[in-house]
Parts: structure tokens; sequence; C-alpha cells
């Protein structure tokens, strides 16, 4: 899971240096398809932290607010706990 939080930090920051939108279906999708879903897609959903719906992502889990925080990798919970 640390991989999946580096890519995500470093596309997020390579986006905002460059000027560019991130896009959740493009860009961000893909990498917690790949790291992610086994715990955490359709089938299962550990700590009711759905990430293969994009509107779930952003809701968060049961245990806090809103995990993915759009326009702002350093303010995503979901960053900090794949990164740890």
């Amino acid at each position: 899971m640390k991989l999946a939080g580096y890519l995500l930090l470093k596309l997020s920051l390579a986006a905002t240096a460059a000027g560019l939108q991130v896009d959740y279906v493009r860009d961000v999708r893909p990498i917690l398809q790949e790291h992610c879903y086994e715990c955490h897609g359709s089938r299962n959903q550990e700590a009711g932290l759905r990430l293969d719906i994009k509107s779930m992502a952003f809701k968060g889990g049961e245990n806090f607010g809103a995990s993915i925080v759009a326009g702002s990798a350093q303010d995503s919970p979901i960053i900090q706990f794949v990164s740890r």
C-alpha cells in the first residue's frame, strides 16, 4: 500500500507543478485499482472505505471524514494512511 500512496502523492505534486488538473478516473483510479481494491473495492470494504466508486472514495470510511480532498494531497487522509 505504501507504493500506492507514493504514486498518488507524486502524481498530485507533478500535476500541481505543471499546472494540470488531476482527473480521478484517468489518473487516480488506476492506481487504487491496482493497489487498493482487494481490501476497499466492490467485494470488500475494510473500515467502510470503498475506493472503486469515486463518490464513495471522496466520502471516506467509518472512522474519518473525506479520504480524498480534491486539489490537496497533503490534506487527504488516504495519502497519510498509505504512506505509513
